[in-house]
């Protein structure tokens, strides 16, 4: 959620900057366009920083699957240690 919210606020402060940055000459020309362009780089943005937190925590739990694998295989179940063989050992 923090990152949702940052995200966010990133949009915002990027949308906002993409739109006031004209000359007088071309005021009221391509604002729809601009908005546009500005919510479409500030939704990639987004993408981009929601993907790494995902990846970060699918590593975070790939760490902490083999952990519960190797506590199940130590207590003596033995399907928890061929998997942990297979997917947890480099």
């Amino acid at each position: 959620m923090k990152m949702f919210s940052i995200a966010t606020m990133a949009l915002f402060a990027f949308a906002m900057a993409m739109t006031s940055f004209h000359s007088e000459a071309l005021a009221g020309k391509h604002t729809g366009r601009n908005v546009a362009i500005g919510v479409a780089a500030g939704l990639a943005t987004m993408a981009i920083i929601s993907g790494a937190a995902r990846a970060n925590d699918r590593a975070r739990q790939g760490r902490n699957y083999c952990a519960r694998l190797m506590d199940k295989c130590d207590d003596g179940q033995e399907w928890a240690c061929d998997k942990y063989e297979d997917r947890c050992e480099d």
